[in-house]
């Protein structure tokens, strides 16, 4: 695997998500159940999985059905996606237009909905990120949002997506400078910006990455200007 700025999981710019939610010391995933309050530690269950072909697994987001998502890797770095139902069946899968060389491929499936609908992120032959969503039953849609860079390690990294089909994010662009976007679920793209949000490279505006958009699209997030983060 690469151990530069880029890898598989890694994302430009010191890394999309940088709360570093995710940091990777197992290869193994864990589906935690009956965590709530009042529940004792002997009652509850712990699953782990992999899906077939992975060495590394992060599972990312999971409904209110039990339907979780995330991405792995192959034998060979390459990145795929995956969604397993609450039965337990897993399911991979791969975005038309995707990069077939190492530390390519489906390098995040962030959110699901109720409805089971999927969007993440994927790279090109290129190095460079587009958008995703990923209907229940398999079909994709590609998207990027306006403006997003087209270079190495730039482009548009959607994070959540709601209910009603909505999806937020934040893109790169040429001068890696970050901006938010929503699209709607008729495909219109809005980009937007934080009042003081910094405009050199990796200042700008960053969406939160896990409940950051709710079923009435309200976004929340922090940006980044001069020397400090809000």
């Amino acid at each position: 695997m690469r151990t530069e700025a880029y890898n598989a999981f890694t994302r430009p710019i010191a890394a999309v998500r940088e709360s570093a939610r995710w940091t990777v010391a197992l290869a193994v995933c864990l589906v935690v159940c009956a965590l709530a309050l009042g529940i004792s530690a002997t009652a509850q269950t712990i699953i782990t999985f992999d899906p077939p072909g992975s060495v590394l697994t992060e599972a990312i987001a999971i409904n209110n059905s039990g339907t979780i998502t995330g991405a792995y890797l192959d034998a060979n770095n390459l990145a795929h996606g995956f969604v397993r139902s609450s039965n337990g069946a897993i399911t991979s899968f791969d975005v038309p237009g995707q990069g077939t060389q190492s530390g390519q491929g489906v390098n995040g499936a962030d959110s699901i909905n109720p409805r089971g609908e999927i969007t993440g992120f994927y790279t090109d032959d290129g190095y460079v990120f587009h958008g995703y969503l990923r209907a229940r039953e398999g079909s994709f849609v590609t998207f990027d949002a306006p403006g997003a860079g087209t270079g190495y390690l730039q482009g548009t990294f959607p994070q959540n997506i709601n209910p009603a089909g909505v999806i937020a994010g934040q893109y790169f662009d040429a001068s890696n400078v970050r901006h938010g976007f929503v699209r709607a679920s008729d495909g219109t793209i809005t980009s937007f910006d934080a009042p003081s949000a910094g405009t050199g490279p990796g200042q700008g505006t960053i969406p939160a990455g896990a409940d950051g958009l709710n079923p009435a699209g309200v976004i929340t997030g922090a940006y980044i200007n001069i020397g400090s983060r809000r």
